[in-house]
């Protein structure tokens, strides 16, 4: 059950992530249901959760495009299943590591989605980063 949540989480996060605009046919009705109350009890977020937000989103973004390639270049599922469960793990680390929960980073995506302030900000934050090349190190696998 606890794998089901994760997965279900991270492909909420993939989808914020991505751009893609219906996240329902990705993840199960539950997990939407946990990102509709982590939005409304959040409501508005700090500078610095925005901050960390962006700075996540670019690891998740590194994390999805490695994930992507190792799965293209197989055909064993077994292989896939594994590639896809450490894509998992190193997203949820990749949040935890910049001072988000899994909750926090799906609402703030989730605003970002529906708030063109909150979209504004966190696109300035990515300039910002990438301006300075601030491009995130690559989250470490998990031991």
């Amino acid at each position: 059950m606890r794998n089901q949540k994760s997965k279900a989480r991270i492909a909420i996060l993939s989808a914020v992530v991505l751009g893609v605009s219906s996240t329902a046919t990705v993840a199960p009705s539950f997990a939407a249901d946990r990102l509709a109350q982590a939005t409304q009890a959040q409501g508005d977020f700090s500078d610095e959760q925005l901050q960390a937000y962006a700075r996540a989103a670019m690891q998740v973004q590194q994390i999805n495009m490695a994930m992507e390639q190792a799965t293209q270049n197989t055909s064993d599922p077994d292989q896939m299943r594994n590639v896809q469960q450490q894509a998992y793990a190193d997203l949820e680390r990749a949040i935890k590591s910049n001072g988000l929960t899994v909750e926090e980073y799906n609402a703030i995506g989730q605003k970002a989605q529906t708030d063109e302030q909150t979209r504004d900000t966190v696109t300035e934050y990515f300039q910002q980063m990438q301006q300075q090349g601030n491009q995130p190190a690559p989250t470490p696998p998990a031991q």
